[in-house]
């Protein structure tokens, strides 16, 4: 790291935002000291004893595009070093494919032309928050990049209110078991909740209490006592949430920590040229273009490798909690309200009687409640979710999941990714989450009998409104309230009946609707 002139001193990140519309770097009076940067004309601004992380998004390798990115701050004196991409995807299911290959090629052009230039990413957790795993993904030996960040966010809703600390941990020494040294993480440290996120147990983050954040910074000193730098998540509000600008209370925790003494000196950087040389460009007469910040929201898989063995699981007594292993298990509940865990594997779980909860974990997993008020969540991976009878919650978690609310008025929430939400029963599904032009909907013909044949739908046959206006009108979502109503005759003698709940003034066009 370059700290020629801040000897003995630990630097502190937080991302999104910190600079605000006077060019002034706000989070510095709470004693962060190292910049999020996206311009030239940011790095410029920031005041003496600040040093900036420069924001690159490129994981494309030396690419002239990244060239010219990073060229206009070769040898600036307040260059930390380049965030090279967040949470880089290494099997290309859950964002572009990032290579390994790749992103050292960007490690070492920057250090062998940016001298005293450090490089960094956040990593991609591919288990989920019970059992993270970082095998086969980024470190040291394979990409050459001096640090990164690791971020288990614990404070969540669910488990009775309890935050469990624990997940710090056990994704540390995940990340030590995949190749990459104490020396070489980053804590990142909570200090955002509520917005659009949704975690890995389908609930939501919270902000943390005062207490639980120096809970979480003392757990984390436990593991990582003297990082090259930590991380805060994050300053400005990114998805709807409450961040670290709006609270004063974790302001004072973060200044405290922040400003305290005994910071530890940062290893140097690894600055071994690449074996070839790399392409000598002219530096651009304008700034780097500026990309947007990173979210570092955490998602989880484990495709696997090979293919276990199936592992047949003994059904257990009524409101048993049944765990899966790494395989492909098949788990059964009882009669009771049973919790059924997966894990990671691609999981056949169902719930039978009962008001159960289903997590499906890593893998592509299905999921059946059965009877019974049940709770799904997929987790990571291209998960079917059926809720069965019962006014069920479906939450598909990342990937591209199909959610099946079956009887009754259900709950659904696609998550991330492109999801499909399936209407065949009776009852009013609320859909918390649908993307207009991402997510589709699958109109099962033995209930919407009147849509014709099979396909997307006819344009003729949708209408926005709050009833049809014609004979041909079938599909009918009202811009106002959300509702979203079938009509078998149009305009006819009979009446439209409402079969799902979305949110008021989407853009819905007949696309959105699958007939199957």
């Amino acid at each position: 790291m370059n700290k020629k002139d801040m000897p003995n001193m630990t630097l502190h990140y937080t991302a999104g935002g910190g600079i605000d519309d006077n060019g002034q770097y706000a989070a510095g009076k709470v004693g962060f000291n190292l910049a999020d940067v996206q311009s030239l004309d940011q790095l410029n601004a920031l005041p003496d004893g600040v040093k900036g992380l420069v924001w690159l998004d490129e994981g494309n390798g030396v690419t002239q595009e990244f060239i010219d990115k990073v060229t206009p701050y070769i040898g600036h004196p307040k260059l930390e070093g380049f965030y090279l991409v967040d949470e880089p995807d290494p099997t290309g299911q859950w964002g572009p494919l990032v290579t390994a290959e790749d992103l050292k090629a960007e490690s070492d052009w920057i250090h062998a032309n940016v001298p005293g230039a450090s490089t960094y990413i956040t990593l991609m957790d591919m288990g989920w928050s019970e059992q993270p795993d970082f095998m086969n993904t980024y470190n040291p030996a394979n990409t050459g990049i001096d640090y990164y960040g690791i971020d288990p966010y614990p404070v969540r809703s669910g488990n009775g209110g309890e935050v469990d600390y624990s997940m710090i941990g056990k994704a540390v020494a995940a990340a030590e078991a995949a190749g990459i040294p104490i020396e070489k993480m980053v804590p990142i440290y909570q200090a955002f909740g509520g917005g659009g996120w949704t975690n890995d147990q389908g609930g939501q983050y919270v902000m943390p209490t005062a207490e639980e954040a120096k809970n979480i910074i003392n757990e984390w000193a436990k593991f990582v006592p003297n990082p090259a730098f930590d991380y805060v998540y994050h300053w400005e509000s990114q998805n709807g949430d409450t961040a670290l600008s709006t609270s004063p209370e974790l302001q004072q925790v973060f200044l405290d920590h922040n400003t305290a003494d005994g910071g530890a000196t940062a290893p140097p950087p690894t600055t071994e040229p690449p074996v070839t040389e790399p392409p000598v460009t002219e530096p651009p007469t304008t700034e780097p273009p500026t990309t947007e910040p990173p979210t570092t929201e955490p998602p989880v898989i484990k495709p696997p490798v090979t293919e276990p063995p199936v592992i047949e699981q003994p059904t257990p007594e009524p409101g048993k909690t049944i765990s899966g292993t790494w395989g492909y298990d098949t788990l059964e509940g009882t009669t009771g309200a049973d919790i059924i865990r997966g894990l990671a594997g691609n999981d056949q779980l169902s719930g039978l009687a009962g008001n159960d909860r289903l997590n499906g974990g890593g893998g592509h997993d299905t999921l059946t409640g059965g009877a019974g008020d049940d709770t799904l969540l997929g987790g990571a991976g291209r998960d079917t979710l059926n809720g069965g009878a019962g006014n069920d919650v479906l939450n598909g978690g990342r990937g591209a999941d199909t959610l099946d609310g079956g009887d009754g008025d259900n709950t659904l929430t696609g998550g991330a990714g492109n999801d499909i939400f399936v209407a065949n029963a009776g009852g009013i599904d609320t859909v918390t989450d649908f993307s207009v032009g991402n997510d589709v909907f699958h109109l099962d013909q033995a209930v919407f009998a009147n849509l014709g044949g099979a396909g997307q739908l006819d344009s003729a046959a949708f209408h926005i409104g709050s009833a049809a206006v014609d004979a041909d009108d079938r599909i009918i979502y009202n811009q106002d309230t959300g509702a979203l109503l079938y009509d078998a005759d149009g305009n006819g003698a009979g009446e439209a009946q409402q079969f799902a709940e979305l949110a008021p003034g989407l853009e819905l066009t007949d696309a959105d609707f699958l007939v199957v």
